[in-house]
């Protein structure tokens, strides 16, 4: 069996019966790497429960918490956004998390890969989305 890059398993394999969490996800791992996302979004998941939860953390704690990750400002507002917008109209395609604030080409064909269960309709340039579509009948088996 074809090994997954980096690791044994994708993220969003773990997170597509918990959309919210691996929509999250793909906006924290923007420019950083599972392995510094992982802890940061288990506190996370720990502390609030889904978007509602998320947007009552006081900005300083949610700016300590993401601190490790870079970017900590700008991805604070980009969570708390993101959790107004899932909260105003939770998606219910990846058309709807095309319009979601944080979420570019990764997490929307994140969400077509691993929700849906449907291959993107455009070119997927992320490696690790090529090597899971590739490599998706070993995986699922």
């Amino acid at each position: 069996m074809a090994q997954a890059p980096d690791s044994g398993r994708l993220f969003q394999e773990d997170l597509k019966s918990e959309p919210f969490w691996m929509l999250i996800a793909c906006i924290l791992i923007n420019r950083t790497h599972w392995r510094q996302v992982k802890p940061v979004l288990q506190t996370l998941r720990a502390r609030c429960e889904g978007p509602q939860g998320l947007l009552s953390i006081p900005i300083m704690d949610l700016i300590n918490l993401i601190r490790p990750l870079g970017f900590y400002n700008r991805r604070a507002s980009t969570l708390r956004r993101f959790a107004a917008d899932w909260i105003k109209k939770p998606p219910q395609s990846s058309e709807d998390v095309a319009g979601m604030t944080g979420c570019g080409m990764y997490a929307i064909q994140s969400y077509e890969i691993f929700v849906e269960n449907e291959v993107p309709m455009g070119v997927v340039s992320d490696h690790k989305l090529v090597w899971y579509l590739e490599n998706r009948a070993e995986v699922m088996s």
